[in-house]
């Protein structure tokens, strides 16, 4: 009864005297220091200290500034901190006993409410960051998310943007930055690859076997290629192939050295196979293109065609009904040498490499190259050959070049010294020149118009009585003009090529016999004009080309083919074919084929042919089955009273001598590059593989180019079908890592692909480490943003961390040793505190799992502290 009646009369008493305007229900909320993540959309996210007042956040300046790489400095007594933002005349200063910020050339007084000031450094209120740097800072209480927007170019975005350019115009180039770079390793001999093919046919009574092996490896550090080819029984030597290339383009002055049968591209007319030597500092690597030059050809109808610059694959195209293909080849720095491969549907490949050099040769200016050849003819004869060749580019737009070229099977047995030039005038504009010394000479142009109409000409003028070349042309006139239109639905290609031959007459009195007084017989002139459309509407491709020839005093030539190939079904082809003769008036030839593949595996076509002019009636079936390991076909033909057989098998094996791994493809393997990439668990952590370091599983990669496919038998990756003696990039991801502990020195590595060959690429995984512990006050709270240097047995700094709003630190990386952690001395002797215990030693074990020191404790006593705890 006394208890209610006494708080009665207290509530009274309140009541009575009322309350002040100032008073709460409860204490006003402390200030709350904690970790939040900031994040920019330019730089990603990142964790820094932030002070939390009511609703209100308050960022610290120097970690906000330490994210967006402004610069920041802090007196040795923790009372200002200066930097500038975009440049040394975009400076700042924050000063602590006055509580201003002078900025731009103001001078802005700060309140409690926009600016804190702590041991710890100085926070700023999200809502003034906009005001006073530009820098706006939204705030999500629910994530403790902080979002940074700016109109204004930091340095640090910028560099970011121009870097983004950089990696573009690098990753075009194929020179992507890598972590590391795996040197080159070469074997002293080695086979690897091997493609073989078989071909049998038989026709009335003949029968015929052909047998090829080619046979690709290492030897003596370089790529070597062997083919054997026999052909009805006979193993001719003409007919066989072998090839060694030495190449190193890091190496200025000698980068390739190639032996063997090699190619000549010289002036003199080389119509046996050349074996010898030859060696030149002109790099594999494509180099900058400045322009295209059009190159267009004809080909069995269907067949592939690979476009190699240089032996490196820039482009391949599939020819159409017609066998027409055209290609944009870039016109590059350097001695362009354009090699054509052709493929079949049988997987076949034509043993003839069409080589054509593109008329403009460019270097960059100050830069020289040279090509030595030498060697002998399989002509039955033993003609020695060679040839030397100087390049020297005068200024970027200007190249000229030298050299001579002897034969001695040219009577006289004379050295054929030479000089060219070229010129590119515009970007579209390029004229070169030749003079071969009493053999010929040779002008180029090549012009692109703004509407991609390109005119390309040539002459060429040969010396009279000369040798060297077999042909005995007087003139040769070349004239191409071709058109690209390209149109939503539709596209056309147009070209337009006249070549007129200038040639002695057939018949000439001799000298002897010559009659004074008499006129000269005049020369005869060829002329070849053909004019080839090849475009596409929808699913349907055309072509219909037409070829004249003239000659003077006979009558012309004409006549029109016309193709097409329609698309039936999403596996089915019809391709019908009709020719018409103009100079006799009639459709001489008409042909009708029929494809289709059954399950990516199974090819068959069918060709039914008619010859007006022989009045013959031709027919045929074809079957193809593509089995993992080899192709194998059958081809019968029907032509009157008359029939063949062919059957066809090719493939190819390849075989891994680091993981004894041997395998069989239905595709060609001798000259291409493959890798192997594995990861091991690095136990001793001298990056190299030693025995009783296992392989890991977990560990992704991206390869800029190749197939990459994981055996999960080997625990590996292996990567096919890439390009020899180009530089690639390996990207790691260790993700799939089952244990944190194991982690990557390098997550990019770069490896240049050697031929014939699996590179191996060993990715080492080293154990890592942990320390954690805390860093409390006297008072046992915990001290966040305190940095605690982690020193290695040698004294060197390994890693810095802070601690979090607990006092709770840890890092993990470190390697099998001994290390020594303590609070950085700077930053303490700034917050007027020492340490207990002023360091701690650790040692971490090896442990294939990892091994964690953790409990490691530290106590912060301030300096001016009265009465210092015993």
């Amino acid at each position: 009864m006394i208890m209610p009646a006494l708080f009665g009369v207290l509530g009274i008493i309140f009541l009575l005297a009322g309350t002040r305007a100032g008073c709460y229900a409860q204490s006003p909320a402390a200030d709350e220091e904690l970790v939040v993540t900031v994040g920019m959309q330019e730089l990603g996210n990142a964790e820094i200290s932030a002070i939390i007042h009511n609703q209100d956040i308050y960022l610290s300046v120097s970690d906000l500034f330490d994210f967006l790489q402004v610069k920041n400095i802090m007196s040795p007594q923790a009372d200002t901190l200066s930097g500038f933002i975009t440049g040394p005349d975009d400076r700042y200063i924050i000063e602590k006993t006055t509580r201003t910020i002078t900025y731009n050339k103001k001078t802005f007084t700060m309140n409690t409410d926009k600016l804190r000031c702590t041991p710890a450094g100085f926070y700023l209120r999200s809502t003034s960051w906009g005001d006073m740097f530009g820098l706006n800072c939204v705030f999500r209480f629910r994530d403790l998310y902080v979002t940074v927007t700016t109109q204004r170019e930091l340095p640090v975005i910028r560099e970011i943007k121009q870097q983004k350019l950089r990696d573009n115009i690098n990753r075009l180039k194929g020179e992507e930055k890598a972590d590391t770079i795996i040197r080159r390793k070469t074997n002293a001999f080695s086979v690897n690859a091997a493609d073989w093919a078989v071909m049998a046919a038989r026709q009335q009574h003949t029968n015929s076997v052909n047998l090829n092996l080619s046979l690709g490896g290492q030897m003596a550090g370089g790529e070597t290629n062997l083919q054997l080819n026999y052909i009805d029984g006979s193993l001719d030597v003409r007919n066989q192939q072998f090839i060694w290339h030495y190449v190193n383009n890091d190496h200025p002055l000698l980068r390739q050295v190639t032996a063997g049968k090699i190619n000549s591209m010289g002036i003199a007319s080389v119509l046996y196979p050349l074996a010898g030597v030859q060696f030149t500092n002109a790099p594999t690597l494509s180099r900058t293109a400045f322009g295209t030059y059009r190159l267009t050809d004809i080909t069995t109808p269907g067949w592939k065609v690979e476009l190699y610059i240089n032996q490196e694959l820039i482009d391949y195209q599939q020819a159409d009904a017609s066998g027409f293909f055209a290609f944009n080849v870039p016109i590059i720095y350097g001695n362009t040498t354009v090699t054509l491969r052709f493929y079949g549907p049988f997987g076949e490949v034509r043993s003839e490499q069409r080589q054509i050099m593109v008329p403009f040769n460019f270097l960059p200016a100050g830069e020289m190259e040279y090509t030595l050849t030498g060697g002998m003819l399989l002509d039955g004869q033993s003609s020695r050959y060679a040839m030397g060749t100087l390049h020297y580019g005068i200024t970027r737009r200007i190249t000229v070049g030298a050299g001579t070229e002897y034969l001695s099977s040219i009577p006289g047995g004379k050295p054929i010294p030479f000089v060219h030039a070229a010129w590119r005038l515009t970007d579209n504009l390029i004229i070169s020149g030749e003079y071969a010394h009493q053999v010929r000479s040779k002008a180029s142009f090549f012009w692109r118009l703004p509407f991609d109409l390109e005119v390309d000409a040539q002459y060429l003028r040969y010396q009279p009585g000369q040798q060297a070349v077999k042909y005995n042309y007087q003139e040769e006139r070349k004239l191409s003009l071709t058109l690209p239109v390209r149109k939503p639905g539709f596209s056309l290609f147009s070209r337009l090529t006249a070549d007129q031959i200038t040639m002695p007459p057939a018949e000439q009195l001799p000298v002897t016999e010559k009659i004074p007084g008499t006129p000269a017989v005049p020369p005869v002139k060829y002329t070849t004009v053909e004019w080839i459309n090849s475009g596409t509407i929808g699913n349907v491709n055309t072509n219909v080309t037409t070829f004249c020839n003239f000659r003077e005093g006979a009558e012309p030539m004409i006549y029109t083919a016309l193709s097409q190939t329609y698309r039936l079904f999403s596996n089915m082809f019809l391709m019908p074919r009709l020719q018409y003769s103009f100079d006799s008036h009639q459709f001489t030839n008409a042909r009708l084929e029929l494809e289709r593949y059954i399950r990516e595996r199974t090819y068959v076509r069918l060709s039914f042919e008619r010859d007006f002019v022989y009045q013959q009636f031709m027919g045929g079936i074809t079957l193809r089955y593509d089995f993992r390991f080899a192709k194998v076909g059958l081809n019968t033909m029907i032509a009157g009273r008359n029939s063949s057989v062919t059957a066809t098998a090719g493939g190819s094996l390849l075989y891994d001598r680091e993981s004894h791994y041997l395998m069989a493809s239905n595709l060609g393997s001798v000259g291409r590059a493959q890798l192997t990439v594995l990861a091991f668990l690095d136990l001793n952590g001298n990056g190299k593989r030693d025995a009783g370091e296992s392989r890991l599983e977990g560990l992704s990669i991206q390869v800029n180019g190749g197939v990459s496919v994981f055996s999960k038998e080997d625990t590996l990756y292996r990567v096919f079908n890439l390009e020899p003696y180009r530089k690639y990039l390996v990207r790691l991801n260790p993700d799939g890592f089952p244990s944190v502990a194991w982690q990557l020195k390098y997550t990019s590595i770069g490896v240049t692909a050697l031929p014939n060959q699996f590179k191996p690429v060993e990715i080492p995984v080293t154990v890592s480490g942990e320390v954690a512990g805390m860093v409390r006050s006297i008072n046992k709270q915990g001290m966040s943003r305190i940095r605690m240097n982690i020193l290695d047995a040698g004294c060197n700094t390994v890693a810095s961390v802070l601690t979090e709003s607990d006092g709770y630190f840890s890092y993990l990386g470190l390697r099998p040793g001994t290390y020594t952690l303590s609070p950085d001395p700077a930053q303490l002797q700034r917050l007027h505190m020492t340490a207990q215990p002023a360091e701690i030693t650790v040692t971490i074990k090896r442990n294939p799992d990892g091994d964690v020191v953790d409990g490691l404790l530290f106590k912060l006593i301030s300096n001016l502290s009265t009465n210092p705890p015993k």
